[in-house]
Order: structure tokens, then C-alpha cells, then sequence
């Protein structure tokens, strides 16, 4: 079969539509519109995309329901003139970038905010902040996001809070959805999500979670040095992981926590952050009530640091406060520990660690030194590690140090220590009392408290030394005692041997000796004696001749006796034979 030919005409389609395609990639990158006049602006946020500023624009601008929009503030101003200089509806999306930094948004109008959000607004850049009085700087009825890079700050002594979130009141005779839930308009939940930045307002809050509001801040810088509010005020739902809150000057609290019926339920969750009154905030407290807020609401601190006072009359009076994770400087905190919770105060810190058992024990073994002094406040708790420090129980829980009980006398505790059994000493080896040894200090101690400290030589018990038993044990070689307690040699010796005649030898009859150990009594075997005979020669069984004894010596000069008369004899034979002849 032959090659298909494919016509030049239809080789030119296929290159026309890839540069097409190519043009219209073209065209969307490059679909971002910089707009330098108000009318420009207001034109583009209609039909949305990306828009960037490319000069300083006094305009309020609306982003319509359906249109998703970028806005660039790329380093300039946008200042809104007679309403909210951003105003995104319902149904809309917006994020506002700056991407050179340096960007502004402000408020100039009475009554408007820099952003109003009643649709889903992401701020990732900017500054933000209002001229005029009365109103918020940032206000959301919709869902918001607010993220590192971001700040929101005032700088004149205005009456409002800088952000809030939800409604000053959720229904009304009146609906206005500025104010107020309408369906339709706006959400009947707002949510904010704050992800970082910096909140510094020169008025009321910070950050206000107003009715119906859900509030969620995992990080960011919020401080207020002004007026009767706090640094942030809770109205609804709000739960906190991080960031620092700073409270200064004549600002009631750090927190504010307030119920005022079906849509201000005052439900605050902590677990992490920092959370600061100044030295000069002397009327400032951690926590408050809202203003004219009733009683129910409920405050559950599970982690973070806390430097300040309680406020516990109010607390007390309008919500219930449970502590099961912490760091305080105000003992109070233990007052509002949970049930399980160990709360415990450290001189050298002057705070005061909430938390369970093991988690408080770890901090006091990280935080505490050799002198210092624990209190624990409340909690059951096995205090172990803590090397020298003196710990006392003001509470009614069971506290122990390195299984010592402590009551409201302190405890000394060592670290490392090592409890040493009592050993009886043995006839060859020492043994040793009952006692305590602490590797971290070096000292020994003769009780389980470490109340009584001793030297190492007081552990000591010396060996016995062996006890001799009162019979002679022995072998070919030596003699010894057995130690009437572990059955060891002892005294042994090498044997010291005297002849012993065990049977005297008669004229008749053999005798016997053996050799015998003066000390032990052991004899080797016995050695015959022979008899005596009728004359008494050869009696071997005496010490002298006169019994029979017929020495060595006495037996040479017999011999040679005998061999001199021989060898006369001999001489006198050979003269005679000389003469004969």
C-alpha cells in the first residue's frame, strides 16, 4: 500500500490553529488590566479578572455578584470617596495583592469601611485603614480570609472597632444588611479567618466577633492601647491557635467574652497564642466580660501564655472557665484547672503550668534549677527528675517526689536517684546498709525521703573474717580449719613431724614408729622396730644403748673392730708362713 498523502491544505488548517491557540494563550496571560483613573477602575471591577492600580485612585468601587476579581493595589492608594472604598456583594469573589508592597486602601466616608465584604474576600496585601469616624475599617458578613503581610491599623482616636465580623445586631424591626443578617445579602454566619498581620487600632478593639459571627486566628500581632474595649471582643463563636495580643494602656482586657441571646452565644476556645497586659495597663485584666453581656458563655483554655491578672468576679459571673493547658503568671489560673489537670508554680519563673501530669513534670524539668522551689497548686502528680529543688503541695491532690509523699512541708528532690538494697556482708566480702544515691548531686542518703545525707564509708558494712572451727582437718601435706560459717580453709599450714614410737620392740617381738605432726596429730605410716634379742643387741626400739638402742655409730666401730682383728689375724698368718719356710 502507498503512502497517504495528506493535502497542503489541510497541513495549513492544522498550523492556522495552533497559532491561534498560541494568540489566545497570549491574549489570557497577558488579560491583566492596569487602571490609572477612577472611571478606568470602576469599568474593570465589572467584569473582573486581574486588575492592577497604576496610579492612586479615589474611587468606591462594588464587585458585582458572579465576578471574580484580583485586585493589585502594586504600591499605590485606593481611598474610597462616598462609601466603602471596597464594597464585594454577595455571590462575588475578591483578592486584594500588593505586589511591590506599600499598597493602601483607606476609608474616607463617615459610616463606610475600607473593605465590606458580603461575599468571599481574601486580603493578602496591603494596608488598611480609615480617616473618618464611626465606623469599622473592616467589615465582614461573608467569609473572609486575612493573611501574613496584611495590616489594619488606625492611627486617630476613633470610637469603632478596626475589624469585625458578624452583626451589631443579628435581627431587627428594620433590616439593614449593613447591620444586620438579610437573607440574600449577606451570610448568616460570617466567617473570618485570620492567618497573620498586624491589627493595631488607636480605638476600640482590635477585632470584634460580633453576633452571629465565627472567628478563627491562627496567627498575627493585635494590640490596642485605648479605651475601655479589649484587643479582641467575643460575641459568638471564636477559637484561637496563635498569635500575640497585647493589651496597653487604658484597654479594659485582652479578651472579652460576651452572651446576649440566640446569636451571641460567647463560646471561646484557646489553645494557643500570647496574650499580654503591660506594666502600665494597671487596670487591664486577661479576661473580662462583655459589656452588658449576660450570663452562659463558656471559655476553655487549652494552651498559650498568659501574662496578667484575672478578672474573676466577672468570669465567675458570666461564663464558665475551664483550664486544661497553660502558662500563667497569675496563680488564679489554677482555680479554673480541669479535672485531671496539674497546675504548679515555679519561684524562679514566677508562672504558674497547667497541664497533665507528665507535661507539667517536663516543664518543671526544663524550667526549674539546683535551689529552686515548686508549689504545686492542685492535681495529682509524681514529681521526678528535679534535681535540688524543694517542693511543697498546697493542694489537696496527691503529690509525690520520686515516690515521697509531700504535704505542705517541702521535699528536697534529687534527679537521678538509684535505690540501693541492703546486703549482708559475708566472712570475705562487705555487703552494705539500705540506701539512696543520687548521680545527679553525688550524695548518698540513708532514706527514701533524702532527708539524711551520709557518706559513702556509712553504706559500708565490713566482712566477718571467718570463724575457725575447733577440729583439725588434714591431707598429706597440710593441716587446717573449716570456717564454721561459709566452709572455707582456714589456718592452713604445712605439717611440723616428730617420730612417735607407737609399740616399744621386746627381745622377741618387732616394735613400731611412725612420723606425727606436733600441731594437727596426723602420722604418716608407721615404720617397724625389729626385736631386741637375748643380749640386747639390735633393740632399735629405745632412744639409748642401755635399752637396746644399737646406734649407727655403735655399729661402725663393731664393724671395725671386727675388721681390725682380721687383718692382724691376716699379719700374724703371713709371718709364720715366712719363718717355715
Amino acid at each position: 500500500m502507498g503512502k497517504v498523502k495528506r493535502p497542503k491544505k489541510f497541513l495549513s488548517l492544522v498550523l492556522c490553529a495552533a497559532l491561534i491557540l498560541s494568540l489566545g494563550s497570549v491574549t489570557a496571560f497577558a488579560a491583566e488590566a492596569t487602571v490609572s483613573t477612577a472611571e478606568e477602575l470602576a469599568s474593570a471591577v465589572q467584569t473582573g479578572g486581574a486588575i492592577k492600580l497604576g496610579a492612586n485612585i479615589e474611587q468606591s468601587i462594588v464587585i458585582p455578584a458572579g465576578v471574580t476579581a484580583t485586585l493589585d493595589l502594586n504600591g499605590k492608594t485606593l481611598t474610597g470617596t462616598n462609601k466603602d472604598a471596597i464594597y464585594v456583594s454577595a455571590g462575588a469573589t475578591l483578592e486584594v495583592i500588593d505586589s511591590v508592597g506599600g499598597g493602601k486602601v483607606q476609608a474616607a466616608a463617615s459610616g463606610y469601611a475600607a473593605v465590606f465584604n458580603s461575599g468571599k474576600a481574601t486580603l493578602s496585601g496591603g494596608y488598611y485603614t480609615r480617616s473618618a469616624n464611626q465606623w469599622y475599617t473592616i467589615c465582614n458578613h461573608g467569609e473572609m480570609a486575612i493573611n501574613g503581610g496584611v495590616t489594619v491599623k488606625t492611627t486617630v482616636d476613633t470610637v469603632s472597632s478596626l475589624v469585625e465580623n458578624g452583626y451589631s445586631a443579628y435581627t431587627a424591626n428594620r433590616p439593614n444588611e449593613r447591620n444586620n443578617y438579610v437573607a440574600g445579602a449577606n451570610s448568616a454566619s460570617p466567617t473570618l479567618t485570620i492567618n497573620g498581620g498586624s491589627f493595631a487600632s488607636a480605638g476600640y478593639n482590635p477585632v470584634k466577633n460580633d453576633e452571629g459571627g465565627v472567628l478563627n486566628i491562627y496567627d498575627g500581632d493585635f494590640s490596642c492601647p485605648t479605651y475601655q474595649g479589649a484587643v479582641v471582643q467575643n460575641w459568638n463563636v471564636a477559637n484561637i491557635y496563635g498569635g500575640a495580643f497585647t493589651a496597653s494602656g487604658n484597654v479594659a482586657c485582652v479578651i472579652s467574652n460576651g452572651t446576649w441571646g440566640e446569636h451571641a452565644k460567647g463560646q471561646l476556645v484557646i489553645e494557643g497564642g500570647t496574650f499580654v497586659v503591660e506594666d502600665e495597663a494597671t487596670d487591664a485584666k486577661l479576661f473580662s466580660n462583655g459589656q452588658g453581656s449576660g450570663a452562659g458563655g463558656t471559655v476553655a483554655i487549652k494552651g498559650g501564655d498568659y501574662t496578667g491578672e484575672f478578672d474573676s468576679s466577672l468570669m465567675d459571673a458570666y461564663y464558665d472557665t475551664s483550664i486544661s493547658a497553660g502558662t500563667f503568671t497569675s496563680p488564679d489560673a489554677a482555680d479554673y484547672a480541669v479535672q485531671g489537670a496539674v497546675a504548679a508554680s515555679l519561684n524562679a519563673t514566677g508562672k504558674t503550668y497547667i497541664g497533665t501530669a507528665a507535661a507539667v513534670n517536663n516543664t518543671l524539668n526544663e524550667k526549674a534549677s539546683k535551689g529552686d522551689q515548686v508549689t504545686v497548686l492542685c492535681g495529682d502528680v509524681d514529681l521526678t527528675g528535679l534535681d535540688q529543688v524543694a517542693v511543697i503541695n498546697t493542694g489537696s491532690g496527691n503529690v509525690t517526689v520520686n515516690d515521697v509523699p509531700v504535704a505542705d512541708t517541702p521535699v528536697t528532690t534529687h534527679g537521678n536517684v538509684t535505690a540501693v538494697a541492703e546486703k549482708e556482708p559475708t566472712c570475705t566480702e562487705d555487703g552494705n546498709i539500705a540506701y539512696w544515691y543520687c548521680a545527679d548531686c553525688g550524695k548518698y542518703f540513708s532514706d527514701k525521703e533524702l532527708t539524711r545525707e551520709i557518706a559513702q564509708g556509712d553504706t559500708v558494712v565490713k566482712a566477718t573474717g571467718h570463724s575457725a572451727g575447733a577440729e583439725w582437718v588434714s591431707d598429706g601435706a597440710q593441716h587446717w580449719h573449716l570456717c564454721t560459717v561459709c566452709g572455707d580453709k582456714v589456718e592452713a599450714a604445712e605439717h611440723t613431724f616428730n617420730w612417735v614410737v607407737e609399740k616399744e620392740a621386746t627381745a622377741t617381738e618387732k616394735g613400731s614408729k611412725c612420723e606425727a605432726c606436733t600441731v594437727c596429730g596426723y602420722k604418716k605410716a608407721a615404720v617397724e622396730i625389729p626385736a631386741t634379742g637375748e643380749n640386747g643387741a639390735g633393740n632399735e626400739g629405745s632412744d639409748t644403748a642401755q635399752t637396746g638402742d644399737f646406734g649407727d655409730v655403735q655399729l661402725w666401730v663393731a664393724l671395725l673392730l671386727v675388721s681390725a682383728a682380721g687383718l692382724a689375724g691376716a699379719a700374724v698368718y703371713g709371718q709364720r708362713r715366712k719363718h717355715n719356710k
